[in-house]
């Protein structure tokens, strides 16, 4: 189903030893973004024993990955926590995410330090509860630059990569803007050389393949990357909207005219497979 290094004994561990501050009151918000009965939990620990550090005592940090799994979908990111346990002071920070991996709730809890809950909707943030400033900053491992919005935005980016790690799951926005990049560097190219079978025409760069046009029954675009297809553009038609699709491995983001699909969406998959199936077939031509 997936990959699993090192996560079942490490799971095991944190459950019996290292609690979540208020995990009540997360899940509520998380429930507000998806359906909670199914989720699946993976963690990474730093210094899973606990043992003393210098200047420290005792510490240790959990990242916690929350989501949800079907044969269908894949998995789906839907939260990432972080445990802190640093000597005297234990605090944990929540990330809630939606299907395109946007950040929509941050929480903050401490036991003696306060706590912060806020929204964001783009660039819009709103301060659900909060302590009060002077009380957040009891806790000095942290200053106040750590609950600035877009430090947080930040952070809760920083905190995807582990999903390719763990999932093979991809950081949409930065994979995203990487493939729109080799997009626009592939069609400034001048001097491809062309090698065509019937309606399909292959564009080769130092003879390596990187896009394919077929102008056969429908006109249709796929662009190669490293071997592999990345991206692929089907215009509009009297019967249907134009369609972007966008691999990392496998399909990750579909767009049907100005709609962004979700992943655990059917038409997502519908799409997506009718599009491998076609390139799978067009690669053989060449």
């Amino acid at each position: 189903m997936k990959k699993i290094f090192l996560l079942s004994l490490v799971l095991f561990v944190s459950i019996s030893s290292y609690a979540q501050v208020n995990k009540k009151l997360v899940m509520k918000h998380l429930a507000e973004v998806c359906d909670t009965s199914n989720i699946y939990r993976d963690v990474i620990i730093t210094n899973a024993d606990a043992h003393s550090w210098p200047a420290l005592s005792n510490y240790q940090i959990e990242k916690s990955f929350y989501y949800s799994y079907s044969y269908y979908h894949g998995e789906t990111l839907r939260m990432i926590s972080e445990d802190a346990f640093m000597s005297a002071i234990k605090f944990t920070k929540y990330y809630i995410y939606d299907d395109f991996q946007n950040l929509l709730f941050f929480v903050y809890e401490c036991h003696d330090c306060g706590e912060l809950i806020l929204k964001f909707d783009g660039d819009n943030v709103e301060t659900i509860k909060s302590s009060n400033q002077a009380l957040l900053n009891e806790n000095y491992f942290l200053d106040s630059k750590s609950f600035n919005a877009d430090s947080i935005k930040y952070n809760a980016k920083s905190m995807l990569r582990y999903c390719k790690l763990l999932w093979e799951l991809p950081d949409y926005n930065s994979e995203t803007e990487y493939i729109r990049e080799k997009f626009k560097e592939i069609n400034s190219m001048h001097n491809l050389l062309e090698r065509k079978s019937g309606g399909v025409i292959g564009y080769y760069a130092d003879n390596k393949l990187v896009k394919i046009v077929v102008k056969a029954t429908s006109y249709r675009e796929y662009y190669i990357d490293k071997g592999k297809l990345i991206f692929a553009y089907y215009p509009k038609t009297e019967q249907k909207e134009d369609i972007r699709v966008y691999f990392s491995g496998k399909p990750y983001k579909v767009i049907y005219g100005k709609e962004n699909l979700s992943k655990t969406a059917n038409g997502f998959h519908d799409i997506a497979n009718k599009v491998q199936e076609d390139f799978n077939e067009v690669i053989l031509k060449l």
